[in-house]
């Protein structure tokens, strides 16, 4: 009964689209814990768990290499993870457990194996399906590499009886993969994976750019870019090294050899792949992660020389503290802003609905300059107040996709009579005055945020102001900068 107005909007879709991971992660942390906390603890699993899977990985890879895991703190606290890309960030923590599990029976996977590796692949499948899929290309490309390599360097006498080995070899895999295949099957061919509109294919030199300032590090752009550059010129030093060295020494193939085929691989995908596909987006800076932690699984393979390897270790900590102390004042800076946002929300009466209209999505100081070029921390901060005090926020754009758990209803889905968020700062052509007339739901208050006068005097943010005219009342000015105005609608 207190929380009438979401079985209103919202419907649960139990259907088994991928994403559902992380939502089950934080309704079940929100039973002990506020809302905050648990996104807290969520965040902390993340940062803790790819550091320790990757590790995983390594070890099952390289005994001596666990080291090299120092070199993926600077990938953890990345791009992903701070647009909220929580269901992937998961996905990858899954992929190197998986991936650590799968190298560690040696080939040999056993019924229980089996199981066990079929769950982690459902679980993948249900945090994020590009995780999937980069887990089963790694999976079934280190072993088909692996006889690649053997036919060429023992070059077995009985072509048929070699191939039947083989073939025999891959079999529990295969089933370990199909019940998570077939969900991944079923996904493709169903609604929820029909992209929102076609993609066009990246100008290659925006795409190289991102390549050697490695995007997928950047999140506050300039200032990121000297160490994120720098991280992408080691990562290449060491990888030409290594060639290099292993030319010199004539050293031959090797089924390990299959990690730095597929990063090769994909970072020429990643200069070509659309922004979106199957539903999905950023598919560019998911795939550069993956692209460079399977890197560090090549490295630790590799015939570094042990001064580079100390090198290495000294240049990722340097970098990952030094990111973190560049940031540290701007995360000071943005944390309060957010403070400020919540607080505006106090006003705002429990089971009601609510339609942030951030002006400003970017963070910006207080007189103005930018703090965070990439990353839109303000688009839809409004879920904070919105899981405290049980509200509808009309800007859920989770529920305005196939492919998330919680759908708006089709009669009340704000997005197609309201319109659709902007990328940028500029307002965005918001047409609410009319929200209840056309679907018979209600918008109780207006949330705007950061408004520049810039911003105010453009046709668009004209119109969202001539509609609150009259129809809204200002009952709530944030404190202390007056960023978040609340409006409320006139009874």
């Amino acid at each position: 009964p207190d929380h009438s107005v979401l079985r209103r909007y919202y419907t649960v879709d139990y259907s088994p689209v991928p994403n559902w991971t992380g939502h089950i992660l934080l309704a079940a942390a929100m039973n002990v814990v506020p809302p905050a906390v648990a996104e807290k603890l969520l965040v902390a699993i993340i940062a803790l768990g790819i550091p320790l899977a990757l590790r995983y990985a390594l070890l099952a890879v390289a005994p001596e290499a666990g080291a090299l895991a120092l070199l993926v703190f600077p990938f953890v606290y990345g791009f992903p993870l701070h647009m909220g890309f929580y269901n992937f960030c998961i996905g990858v923590m899954l992929t190197f457990v998986a991936i650590g599990y799968a190298l560690r029976r040696g080939g040999r996977l056993e019924p229980r194996h089996v199981v066990v590796l079929a769950l982690l692949l459902l679980c993948m499948y249900f945090s994020h399906i590009v995780a999937w899929f980069m887990t089963i290309v790694a999976l079934f490309g280190i072993v088909k590499w692996q006889a690649i390599v053997e036919w060429f360097t023992e070059r077995p006498e009985h072509f048929a009886s070699w191939v039947l080995q083989r073939v025999r070899g891959v079999v529990p895999l295969l089933i370990a993969t199909l019940p998570s295949l077939a969900l991944v099957f079923w996904y493709l061919t169903s609604p929820a994976s029909a992209p929102a509109h076609e993609w066009p294919f990246p100008k290659f030199s925006d795409r190289f750019d991102d390549l050697i300032h490695f995007h997928s590090i950047s999140v506050f752009h300039l200032a990121d870019d000297v160490f994120s550059t720098s991280l992408a010129a080691l990562f290449l030093l060491i990888a030409v090294s290594t060639v290099v060295t292993r030319v010199q020494r004539r050293t031959r193939w090797e089924a390990t050899d299959a990690w730095g085929l597929f990063t090769m691989v994909l970072f020429l995908v990643f200069l070509f792949v659309p922004e979106g596909m199957a539903g999905g987006y950023y598919l560019s800076s998911r795939i550069q992660l993956y692209a460079c932690l399977f890197a560090l699984l090549w490295f630790a393979t590799q015939p570094v020389p042990e001064l580079a390897r100390i090198t290495l270790r000294i240049t990722a900590i340097g970098i990952a503290v030094g990111l973190l102390v560049l940031r540290w004042p701007a995360y000071h800076a943005i944390d309060a802003q957010i403070t400020e946002y919540e607080s505006a929300g106090d006003v705002i009466a429990p089971n009601a609905t609510l339609l942030p209209i951030p002006f400003s999505q970017r963070a910006y100081t207080p007189p103005g300059k930018v703090l965070a070029d990439n990353i839109s921390f303000f688009l839809h901060t409004a879920g904070y107040i919105a899981a405290k005090r049980g509200l509808v926020t009309l800007d859920n754009y989770e529920a305005n996709t196939a492919y998330f758990p919680v759908h708006f209803r089709s009669r009340l889905n704000p997005y197609l009579t309201i319109g659709t968020e902007v990328d940028g700062d500029f307002p965005p052509h918001a047409m609410f005055s009319d929200y209840t007339e056309q679907t018979g739901g209600r918008i109780d208050y207006v949330l705007i945020w950061r408004v520049f006068s810039s911003q105010r005097n453009k046709p668009d943010g004209r119109y969202i102001f001539d509609q609150l005219v009259g129809r809204y009342n200002v009952v709530a000015v944030s404190k202390p900068w007056g960023f978040a105005r609340v409006y409320q609608r006139k009874q």
